[in-house]
């Protein structure tokens, strides 16, 4: 999901809140793995937290990044939809 944000994300809204349930997925799973897988995840996920972070901005009055930020974040770069996604 990341790589699609940063790329432009095509598809609408339900569909991007429904990609960033997975986000959610692994906060929950993260305290009940063993402390060195978490650790190793927990370094992968940070990568792709700040890369999500840069490629979109809050949602307006939720500036604020905290909890579960990413639910309350849009695309900053808007798809070219002359050519989208799924027509490759």
């Amino acid at each position: 999901m990341v790589e699609d944000v940063e790329d432009g994300y095509a598809w609408s809204y339900p569909e991007f809140s429904n990609d960033s349930w997975c986000r959610d997925v692994l906060g929950r799973a993260l305290p009940m793995l063993p402390q060195h897988a978490a650790e190793a995840i927990d370094t992968q996920l940070r990568a792709l937290d700040e890369r999500f972070q840069r490629a979109t901005i809050p949602w307006p009055g939720y500036e604020q990044r905290s909890g579960r930020w990413w639910h309350r974040e849009i695309p900053a770069q808007p798809c070219d939809l002359r050519e989208p996604p799924w027509s490759t």
